[in-house]
């Protein structure tokens, strides 16, 4: 038997050459105003376009044969995209470009995913000539909608919308495939090498919290982009070299003309800074001065090599001195998540205000609130005394039920881990991946409320009964959150 693609293909070939052949005679006639269209080739432009989507679909199967042996996390938002991008092409050949757009649906009575193609379809098609009601578009879609792994019924709602409702068992053997394979990156059509450049702080001057914002958002990026398998190369230029330390050493030669001999009392590098660019911006000698000690220390002369040195270390001494107790709690990874998180967590291209305050609380969108709730979470299995490899057993024997709502809404939330970091992607937005963590966390606690994972006896308090695929669940929760901190640069505690 041969390949059915190759076969489809050349066939395809065939047509689109009796298509062009005929086209070129209808062309050459005197009088095509008044020739009635060519039934021959009507029947051969709609022989084209469903052997195209036969094709398509051929492509699209190979490759789902593919993925099921791939660790790869699925996108299903993208997998869904491609079907109902087929079936719009095979309704309507004759829209170049079709709008596209599938969305996850907010309220569970409409389903899990919504096609909202239909309106701007019908827009394209008016401005064609063609006047056509946007929910007869939803139902030819629909009815070219091929056989597939993912979608169980479609209902179409309203003007056109079309409603998707996905399978629960292939969302169960997804969410399997993360439990035995672990957090694993989505499919991508190319990996790239990625520049990062940082802040690039000019040493001989104070920093600033700009400095950290860039710092925390270039290194979440970093970290996102080696995930998905990038070649990351990080820059970070340290300023100590140019015309400010020209004007530095210029002023310190002035200042402290036995810097040589004597190590310069320079206890605030800032104002000794500022010093020197003000004779800089009007001295026109000490300008030149500046300009000849770049020149001088650019040739690596000892004395101003020396200089040099001098002034780094005072930067590198810095003026703040902590205390055991201060460094102590500088160093926990709370605080430092508390920190990273209330910067990422907002839209970067916006202000917002630096607050402690706001950093540490434990309500809401915060990193207090994530990081209790994952300790939360990991909690739940060593309180029922069940140790990692019981877990990987249980992922390899036990199914994922979903038959609970909270179950179910869960296990949707978990999996649109590769949608949200597609989106990053295209966007280079973090706070997306935040407001997603948030969102989890919360899905979760509606789970945990409504769903026993451990029942105990009441009078005892013993553990009577394990529901292992709902234990299943929050380790997969537990899973996507500990790869989203890490993205963030975050790292969890597993007891708060």
């Amino acid at each position: 038997m041969g390949d059915p693609v190759m076969e489809y293909t050349a066939r395809l070939q065939e047509q689109e050459q009796d298509i062009r052949r005929l086209s070129a005679e209808i062309e050459s006639l005197k009088n095509p105003q008044n020739l009635s269209p060519s039934p021959l080739l009507d029947e051969l432009r709609e022989e084209n376009a469903r052997l195209k989507y036969r094709v398509n679909i051929l492509k699209r199967s190979l490759q789902e044969g593919s993925s099921h042996c791939s660790k790869s996390m699925m996108n299903i938002n993208q997998r869904l995209q491609e079907i109902f991008g087929e079936a719009i092409r095979a309704s309507f050949p004759e829209l170049e470009n079709p709008p596209l757009a599938v969305t996850p649906n907010q309220q569970a009575k409409f389903g899990d995913y919504q096609c909202n193609s239909a309106m701007a379809m019908a827009q394209m098609l008016k401005a064609k000539g063609v006047k056509v009601n946007p929910r007869e578009i939803a139902e030819k879609i629909v009815q070219n909608l091929s056989d597939n792994e993912l979608v169980q019924k479609t209902e179409i709602a309203g003007p056109g919308f079309i409603n998707i409702h996905l399978k629960k068992t292939f969302v169960s053997k997804l969410l399997s495939n993360l439990l035995i394979n672990g957090v694993q990156p989505p499919p991508l059509p190319a990996r790239k090498r990625v520049i990062v450049d940082f802040s690039s702080p000019n040493i001989a001057k104070e920093m600033h919290v700009g400095h950290l914002r860039s710092t925390i958002i270039g290194d979440s990026m970093c970290r996102l982009f080696e995930f998905l398998g990038y070649d990351v190369l990080r820059l970070n230029h340290v300023g100590d070299w140019g015309t400010q330390f020209g004007m530095l050493i210029a002023h310190l030669q002035d200042k402290f003309p036995n810097y040589l001999t004597v190590s310069p009392p320079i206890s605030d590098l800032q104002s000794f800074y500022k010093e020197s660019k003000k004779r800089f911006d009007e001295e026109e000698d000490f300008k030149k001065r500046a300009y000849q000690c770049v020149v001088r220390l650019q040739s690596k002369e000892p004395d101003f090599i020396k200089a040099w040195n001098l002034i780094c270390d005072v930067s590198r001494r810095g003026e703040g001195v902590l205390t055991p107790e201060e460094l102590t709690r500088a160093q926990r990874a709370v605080a430092f998540g508390c920190i990273k998180y209330a910067d990422l967590s907002h839209n970067r291209i916006n202000d917002y205000v630096f607050s402690f305050d706001k950093m540490l609380d434990d309500r809401g969108n915060t990193a207090a609130y994530l990081l209790y709730a994952f300790t939360r979470i990991r909690s739940i299995a060593r309180l029922a005394n069940i140790n990692e490899p019981a877990l990987r057993k249980a992922a390899e024997t036990t199914e994922v039920l979903l038959d609970h709502e909270k179950e179910w809404k869960l296990g949707k939330c978990i999996l649109r881990f590769p949608e949200i970091l597609q989106k990053i992607l295209d966007d280079l937005l973090l706070h997306t991946l935040c407001d997603y963590l948030y969102e989890l966390a919360t899905t979760f606690t509606e789970f945990y409320d409504s769903c026993y994972c451990v029942e105990k006896d009441r009078q005892t308090g013993e553990v009577v009964k394990i529901n292992m695929w709902r234990m299943l669940l929050c380790e997969a929760t537990a899973a996507i959150m500990a790869k989203g901190f890490d993205i963030l640069g975050i790292n969890p505690v597993q007891r708060m």
